[in-house]
């Protein structure tokens, strides 16, 4: 090694310039509270902090973005079908997002392992068998939700005086097999699925008004072709 690299490897060094990023903005944060709005430097400090903080931003973001698209290549190579055929979900998309991954039970067979992993837009049961509880684990697909089609998607805290379980409709079946194994994973799962929802609606509607804006736009070129 290098003693140029004073014993570091080259993943530490590469690294650095992301690092000091956040130092720099609680510097010019410091430096721009304690310098009064009056003296001479203050409004270069003042912009020099805000586009810091906006590359700073962006910079963790991309890095968000990477990890994620790692995280979902991670999943989808560890996905196995349930049957003898080849699954048919294609996990890894553009506009996918994990967010977490829960540990739940299935009602109807209390023996084996199932998990549920939340995206952004899909919701992904598996099953992992217990006499294959070895890593890397493989898991064994069991259901798939889109989150746009679930209706009714509530918690219901009791079952006939059973286990505590999750309760929604899709593609007009009822789905109530399914139970959180950690109770403080309950709101982290109802919070994320609301987020992801309001977040779909608010895309769908930026989408429709687009969609009005080019029809109205179209029309109005057409109207000007007529005369």
């Amino acid at each position: 090694m290098d003693p140029k690299c004073k014993g570091q490897a080259l993943q530490s060094l590469l690294i650095m310039p992301i690092q000091r990023l956040p130092r720099y903005v609680l510097l010019l944060g410091e430096l721009t509270k304690k310098t009064l709005p009056t003296h001479p430097d203050y409004v270069s400090l003042k912009k020099a902090f805000d586009e810091i903080k906006l590359v700073t931003g962006e910079v963790n973001e991309t890095k968000r973005e990477i990890e994620n698209a790692y995280h979902l290549a991670d999943i989808d190579k560890n996905l196995t079908p349930h049957s003898k055929k080849k699954h048919d979900l294609t996990l890894i998309k553009p506009t996918r997002k994990y967010l977490e991954t829960y540990p739940i039970n299935n009602l109807q067979d209390p023996d084996n392992n199932y998990f549920l992993y939340l995206f952004n837009n899909l919701i992904l049961i598996t099953l992992v068998k217990k006499k294959k509880l070895k890593k890397p684990l493989k898991h064994s697909i069991r259901d798939k939700f889109k989150l746009c089609d679930i209706e009714n998607l509530v918690y219901n805290k009791q079952r006939d005086n059973e286990d505590a379980h999750l309760f929604f409709t899709y593609d007009q079946q009822i789905y109530d097999i399914y139970d959180f194994k950690e109770t403080e994973h309950i709101e982290d799962f109802l919070e994320k699925y609301k987020q992801s929802m309001e977040q779909y609606e608010k895309t769908l509607k930026g989408t429709l008004r687009r969609s009005q804006s080019l029809i109205q736009t179209y029309d109005e070129s057409s109207d000007l072709e007529s005369d």
